[in-house]
């Protein structure tokens, strides 16, 4: 678009008019454009879903009971009922553990004399227990 000028050899008001007006527009659709998304960043949601597929992963078991003792080998079981969640007790040749914490050790599989105190009963077991029996009477309460 060419400008007109006048008899003075300047431009006209229409053609500043015009010339303002068409400047103006211009900063308006910048304006529009600097502030407008133009694009989808998916890199957060994408973090969001690893997050929460590693939680998943790692808080689900096929089973209610896992046991991880490397020489402990358990006998295959055919009954259909469920596994209950209860303290774990596992006894191995080296050691008794109570929730997969060693509570006492044993001599080839024989309970130290010093554990048994002139009785049957196995006290580091016992105050294991004991503390488990504690701590899931003040969680029900």
């Amino acid at each position: 678009m060419t400008m007109s000028t006048d008899l003075s050899g300047g431009p006209t008001s229409q053609a500043l008019y015009e010339a303002v007006r068409k400047r103006r527009a211009t900063k308006r659709r910048t304006k529009k454009d600097e502030n407008e998304i133009t694009y989808l960043n998916i890199t957060p949601m994408l973090d969001m879903m690893t997050i929460i597929l590693v939680f998943l992963l790692k808080s689900f078991a096929s089973s209610a009971t896992n046991v991880n003792v490397a020489n402990l080998v358990l006998p295959n079981s055919t009954t259909k009922l469920e596994v209950e969640e209860a303290i774990q007790l596992m006894v191995t040749p080296e050691a008794i553990l109570v929730d997969q914490r060693v509570v006492a050790k044993l001599n080839d599989g024989q309970i130290p004399e010093e554990d048994l105190q002139e009785s049957y009963l196995v006290e580091p077991l016992y105050d294991a227990l004991s503390a488990k029996a504690e701590y899931f009477k003040k969680i029900e309460s």
